[in-house]
């Protein structure tokens, strides 16, 4: 259990990085109405291809196709907000799952 609250932590920190970025990018950009596939080809091609490739080769296709490509035609600002918002969930819910005994009481 003490994993699962572990991974619930750093997905809260990655969720929190990536808000911290997009508005990074907010600040510096002019235009965050512009699709997250463009800004982010724009900003670092090689890291683009490089997580298309990992996604596709080896966890799945489909994920590609059905998942992050719709990210990465949205506007960046929602885009930015959408995983924020599922990393925060995904984050919550597993240090619920990861809690110890019924009351929750930390070690």
């Amino acid at each position: 259990m003490i994993l699962l609250r572990l991974l619930a932590r750093l997905i809260f920190l990655l969720a929190f990085l990536l808000l911290g970025f997009g508005a990074w990018i907010w600040l510096t950009e002019p235009n965050v109405t512009r699709a997250a596939g463009e800004i982010w080809y724009a900003f670092h091609l090689e890291s683009l291809n490089l997580s298309q490739v990992i996604i596709q080769r080896y966890l799945h296709p489909e994920l590609w196709d059905q998942l992050v490509l719709p990210m990465l035609l949205r506007p960046f600002w929602e885009a930015v907000l959408l995983v924020f918002i599922g990393g925060f969930v995904l984050a919550g819910i597993l240090g619920f799952i990861g809690r110890k005994g019924r009351g929750g009481a930390e070690d």
